[in-house]
């Protein structure tokens, strides 16, 4: 009775683990949390899109039409994805601490770049970096820093 239960839980609510034949690459993986954090607040604005377009263009040395087509399935992956478990994984295993921080501040440009932070967003970069092991000091240091570039 309780493998039956489990397995309906696995199956209504997704909680199984990704295959290991998935495909996310790392470039996937950022796109798709630079999305979930500007869809956090149920808009995507068209500041907020071209943040991410110039993040990931800049970060992975990405031509406009791959950059196009990675945030294409980012987004559509965005609509389907019940976990963010294999993107966590994917990131955590490539990247490094400094590495880490740059994706924070990435997330938080995104949030910021329609000139207000909504709860959502903060809520949402807040728990990414739980996610990837990002200290607090480190969530507050990347939001100060991208706070000071924009000005008052």
């Amino acid at each position: 009775m309780l493998t039956a239960l489990q397995q309906l839980f696995k199956e209504t609510i997704g909680f199984n683990e990704p295959d290991e034949d998935s495909q996310i690459t790392l470039e996937l993986a950022v796109a798709i949390l630079l999305i979930e954090v500007a869809l956090s607040d149920n808009e995507l604005d068209r500041n907020e899109r071209d943040e991410i377009f110039q993040s990931l263009q800049e970060e992975f040395s990405l031509s406009e039409a791959e950059v196009s087509g990675l945030m294409d399935i980012a987004h559509e992956e965005h609509g389907h994805s019940i976990s963010f478990r294999p993107m966590v994984r994917v990131i955590n295993n490539s990247l490094n601490a400094v590495e880490k921080y740059a994706l924070m501040v990435a997330l938080w440009r995104v949030a910021l770049a329609d000139q207000r932070l909504d709860k959502y967003e903060e809520h949402q970069i807040r728990q990414i970096a739980d996610w990837l092991y990002i200290p607090h000091r480190e969530f507050i240091r990347a939001k100060l820093q991208i706070q000071n570039e924009a000005g008052p």
